[in-house]
């Protein structure tokens, strides 16, 4: 810690100015005695990006560091090694790729003849030792040579022992081939997502793609193993090759077959006659339109609603069948203008969700629609921005007969951004929507 300076005029004689000399040695700073054991080694210093460490391995202690602040040492270590040795301690050795974060390793020998390695900013977190594999690692039994410093060079840790000088380095290993070994489901229209299975995507996406054919699929999900991802539009039907492309490199192929989009199955029944009201529940609590209610502002099934220059086609089955589409990711197929209009509404509150727009060239667009409530909260509420009321009906059913809880068919549309030489092939139908549930009747387009 400090430095004897000769100095030939010195006199320690009470009646020289030497005598009051306080600057003789220099020291900088001294530790409570036993911070560290017994030192019979040598501290070893590192200056890493986080910052600077000096480390000591004690008789009888941990291997501790100690992190510089002003060019001072703390009085307590910065952490320290899970194990403590015995009589002499060790000397640390530091090995790294220069500042560079997470490459710092603290090596050092214990007495008790294992060669240990920890993250050199915490000693406290182990990254290896001898006795983990002992038949492959372990160094010689007994062979432990006091003062016996690891060595580090060209990416290899020597230990000398009383007999042997044994050498450590990392195992080659061959680099994960890149493997698309499944995509599932195997068939599905444009707009269904896929798991696709295999090795060596990488951690992230970055600029790897998935590719059905030459069109590039748009990504929601990417690991080393799995990624998740959606047919896109554009495709012809009929088997298509599935590849992955990473770094430049494209994987083995897998069979999808695409299929016609066909409109899905409504999946609520949403009205009810008024002589049977428990045949539909449209909320989830036994209320529905009224089929008759419906029939007085001209909307019967299969009839046409024109409203804003959009012509809907209401919905085919007859009262106490579903009718309607209760959101949940469905791909209903459509086909028109820039413009996206929908007839619907909301159960239980006004709610919110995330709809997609396919385009035939394969590209995307999501947008959010919120969907007023169906009686406007019993009449306590104003529409949504954006919503236009197509209807009023003077009551709705419940399971006990009518209730003069107005129910509303409420009329949104959305301007898209089409792509040019691009058409609209599908709109994916939200897959959570909050607080309530959003219900669809039609869609159209102008």
């Amino acid at each position: 810690m400090g430095g004897y300076t000769a100095d030939p005029n010195l006199n320690s004689s009470n009646c020289g100015t030497e005598g009051a000399r306080t600057n003789v040695d220099h020291i900088l700073q001294e530790l409570p005695n036993k911070t560290v054991g017994g030192v019979w080694g040598s501290p070893s210093y590192w200056n890493s990006s986080a910052g600077q460490f000096v480390y000591f391995v004690g008789s009888g202690d941990h291997a501790k560091a100690f992190k510089l602040s002003n060019g001072l040492l703390p009085h307590t270590a910065t952490s320290q090694s899970p194990e403590s040795w015995g009589y002499p301690g060790g000397d640390v050795v530091i090995s790294s790729n220069g500042s560079t974060p997470g490459t710092g390793i603290a090596w050092n020998t214990g007495s008790n003849g294992v060669l240990y390695a920890y993250d050199a900013t915490n000693l406290g977190r182990e990254l290896y030792n001898t006795s983990q594999n002992s038949g492959r690692d372990g160094l010689p039994s007994g062979s432990y040579s006091k003062f016996s410093v690891p060595t580090v060079a060209n990416g290899e840790v020597f230990v000398g022992t009383h007999s042997t000088l044994d050498i450590f380095g990392l195992f080659k290993t061959t680099p994960p081939t890149l493997t698309l070994s499944s995509v599932s489901p195997n068939a599905g229209p444009v707009g269904t997502s896929v798991t696709l299975s295999g090795s060596a995507f990488g951690a992230t996406q970055g600029s790897s793609t998935v590719n059905f054919g030459n069109v590039t699929a748009n990504v929601t999900s990417w690991s080393d193993t799995s990624i998740v991802a959606t047919v896109p539009s554009g495709l012809p039907t009929g088997p298509i090759n599935v590849t992955v492309t990473v770094g430049g490199q494209t994987s083995n192929s897998q069979t999808f077959n695409v299929t016609t989009l066909s409109t899905p199955a409504y999946n609520n029944t949403g009205t009810s006659d008024d002589s049977n009201p428990t045949a539909a529940s449209f909320d989830g609590h036994g209320n529905s339109y009224s089929a008759q209610a419906l029939q007085g502002v001209g909307i019967t099934p299969g009839s046409k609603v024109p409203f804003n220059g959009v012509t809907f086609t209401w919905p085919t089955p007859a009262s106490g069948q579903p009718n309607n589409w209760q959101a949940n990711g469905q791909v209903i197929p459509v086909s028109g203008g820039g413009t996206l209009a929908f007839l619907g509404a909301s159960a239980n509150g006004a709610s919110t969700g995330t709809f997609t727009v396919h385009y035939s060239g394969g590209g995307t667009q999501t947008f959010n629609l919120t969907v007023s409530d169906w009686t406007l909260g019993g009449g306590t509420m104003s529409p949504s921005p954006g919503n236009q009321i197509v209807v009023t009906m003077s009551y709705r059913n419940t399971p006990t007969g009518k209730q003069t809880h107005k129910p509303y068919v409420f009329y949104i549309q959305v301007t898209l951004t089409v792509p040019s030489g691009q058409t609209i092939q599908s709109v994916q139908l939200p897959t959570t929507e909050s607080p309530g549930q959003i219900h669809i009747f039609a869609i159209g387009t102008k």
